[in-house]
């Protein structure tokens, strides 16, 4: 009998031993990484025909769209902005009086619930940073969209009403991009400033160049290993979208007449972006 069951028990093990051989093998040839290059390549080449023609038979209208919306921009941005910028201030100052709620909390709270205050507060204070480096951005980007493409151009005489108008909007345009831009930066150093006195060991003044740095050196294992993960998913995320970008630049040559310098300013960003993660890499590789 005990025979029997080694024999069995060999068996099975024989058995299980092919299986598991069976499922490592691959059994798709899609695997191989040259047919993988070889299919991209073909896609691209198929969206890109697809793109050509579409253009090819509405360019002109989308080219008098991209006209018109920006000449209503021009007309209408300041309100864009300037209802952006309201609602922006609204919102980071819910969100900072919501963070010192949270603090309070997980001061008051016992050890249990006080994880899940903090827990709370690290998520919403990282969110008020993103709504406030992304805002930045949007506001700069819809204001100068706004903005006239050359002001000579424009009739700034202020002794006529036509005049006057113009001075003024752009006047509050740029008033409101300057305002707009110290709002968010000084909504995100009230953060930063509140996440210290939260935590005593972060390091770093907000306003200064070494912040990232002197910021990153306070943090322990844990927050550096999320914010390297964060990095390099956005680095990747990053390089999809500068791809795309250098394709739309491209076509706005070919069919819009937008000229190189977008071509070459999306070039130089990607190449840029490239390299510097490549030497820093190395540059880790080396030190460790």
């Amino acid at each position: 009998m005990r025979k029997v069951k080694m024999m069995k028990s060999n068996n099975t093990y024989k058995n299980t031993d092919k299986k598991t051989n069976k499922t490592n093998k691959p059994t798709k040839k899609w695997n191989n990484s040259y047919t993988k290059l070889v299919l991209m390549l073909c896609l691209g080449a198929v969206i890109g025909a697809a793109g050509s023609i579409v253009l090819s038979f509405s360019g002109e209208e989308m080219a008098s769209f991209y006209s018109a919306a920006i000449h209503y921009l021009e007309k209408t941005g300041v309100f864009w902005v300037g209802g952006l910028v309201v609602i922006i201030t609204v919102a980071g100052i819910a969100i900072y009086i919501h963070l010192k709620r949270l603090w309070r909390k997980e001061e008051e709270s016992d050890d249990e619930t006080a994880d899940m205050w903090g827990e709370k507060f690290d998520f919403w204070s990282q969110l008020g940073i993103t709504v406030a480096n992304t805002s930045s951005g949007t506001i700069l980007i819809l204001g100068f969209l706004s903005m006239p493409s050359r002001f000579r151009n424009v009739d700034l005489d202020i002794s006529t009403t036509s005049g006057m108008y113009h001075f003024v909007l752009y006047i509050a345009l740029a008033a409101l991009l300057v305002g707009g831009a110290v709002l968010v930066c000084i909504l995100e150093i009230l953060i930063i400033h509140l996440m210290q006195k939260r935590d005593p060991h972060k390091q770093g003044d907000p306003s200064s160049f070494s912040f990232n740095k002197k910021w990153l050196e306070s943090c322990d294992e844990t927050e550096k290993m999320v914010i390297y993960q964060a990095g390099y998913k956005a680095y990747t995320r990053i390089q999809v979208m500068i791809l795309i970008a250098m394709i739309a630049t491209i076509w706005g040559k070919l069919w819009f007449d937008t000229g190189n310098f977008p071509i070459v300013l999306v070039g130089i960003l990607w190449i840029y972006g490239t390299a510097s993660f490549g030497i820093r890499k190395m540059k880790g590789l080396k030190n460790r």
